[in-house]
């Protein structure tokens, strides 16, 4: 199933985005290509944290993989 967007913040941001998701779950950041540039773990009811310092600037695919299903968001690193 595909749930609904989590709040992802802030978005286009420069260095680092905030998301809390509904469940532990797998996190990748993909390029538009569909490279995976980044991955982590997402901590249900935790103010989960990504640095995307290391990327370009650009549009990103972020998806969570929860047992609830999958999350996508667009984010954009400036």
């Amino acid at each position: 199933s595909n749930a609904t967007a989590i709040k992802i913040y802030p978005n286009p941001t420069t260095g680092n985005i905030y998301f809390n998701p509904d469940m532990d779950g797998t996190v990748n950041v993909n390029d538009m290509i569909g490279r995976t540039v980044l991955t982590a773990l997402a901590k249900q009811n935790e103010i989960n944290t990504l640095n995307l310092n290391g990327l370009g600037a650009g549009i990103y695919i972020l998806t969570i993989s929860t047992n609830n299903g999958y999350y996508y968001q667009k984010v954009e690193k400036r």
